[in-house]
């Protein structure tokens, strides 16, 4: 059961590596707009802290989500939207927090333009936290509810680099709902797009990159994280059987260069 009180909903969990840390929303009642973010820490073995409210507001905070930046002192960067859907300015804001509960900083803006930002997801890409949100800065109209998707980093100190928003899809059919990976200076951005197709106008979900994915290491040949003997075994066996995967330097054949470029990286190693 759920600390707190109120009607629950949006609920988001994440892991430190030692425990969970679970954000929601919480309406005031069935039928009221006022709500606020929740938060609760919840151990191994299923005790929960008692919930309490991270931002600085009462009554006009929801869809919250929460990143950490990993290691026994890390930072989380906690996110939310800021006022009722009620109110016709919506935006987004943040905190972080340290590893122990406490507060870093106070709340600041992460996102506010024209129209709503709404529905803020955040990931941690090894430098800053990534977050993105809905976006209603482009509308024909106030009454237009389509969405585009922006983001913006967030340094662990709260500092916010991109304060105009970075826009990742946006168009005149609408996109909406995002989710987010981040890992090793990426982040990869899925959400649901609209795309006209001849008899199949459709939602998809569609993904975005964000930043530079890590440079595969050609001379890890079988992908197993390391640069050893199989790799070599693995090569030599495609190369002899022509594979196309023995084509090394991807120039559309398997021969000698192939092979002693394989070796060169490989003994160079990643």
């Amino acid at each position: 059961m759920l600390n707190g009180s109120g009607y629950v909903s949006e609920i988001r969990v994440k892991s430190d590596g030692n425990r969970w840390m679970m954000m929601y929303q919480s309406n005031w009642s069935h039928n009221s707009a006022n709500v606020d973010a929740v938060m609760s820490f919840i151990d191994a073995n299923g005790t929960q802290t008692p919930a309490n409210n991270p931002t600085p507001f009462s009554g006009g905070t929801g869809t919250p989500d929460v990143a950490y930046t990993g290691g026994g002192n890390g930072k989380y960067l906690v996110v939310w939207r800021n006022n009722t859907l009620s109110n016709a300015n919506n935006s987004i804001g943040g905190r972080i927090m340290n590893s122990d509960g406490t507060f870093a900083t106070g709340g600041f803006t992460i996102a506010e333009a024209t129209g709503r930002q709404l529905r803020p997801v955040v990931g941690f890409d090894g430098d800053t936290f990534v977050v993105v949100w809905d976006d209603q800065r482009n509308q024909g109209a106030f009454f237009d509810m389509r969405t585009d998707i922006y983001a913006a980093r967030v340094t662990t100190a709260g500092v916010v680099l991109d304060p105009a928003g970075i826009p990742i899809i946006r168009g005149a059919n609408a996109e909406a709902t995002a989710a987010i990976l981040s890992s090793d200076g990426a982040s990869l951005i899925a959400s649901a797009r609209f795309v006209p197709t001849q008899n199949l106008d459709s939602y998809r979900v569609g993904i975005t990159r964000l930043g530079d994915l890590p440079p595969a290491c050609a001379a890890d040949f079988n992908n197993d994280g390391v640069t050893n003997s199989q790799d070599y075994f693995d090569f030599m066996t495609a190369f002899f059987a022509g594979a196309p995967e023995a084509d090394f330097n991807a120039d559309g054949s398997v021969n000698s260069q192939d092979f002693f470029d394989f070796v060169s990286g490989f003994f160079v190693g990643c």
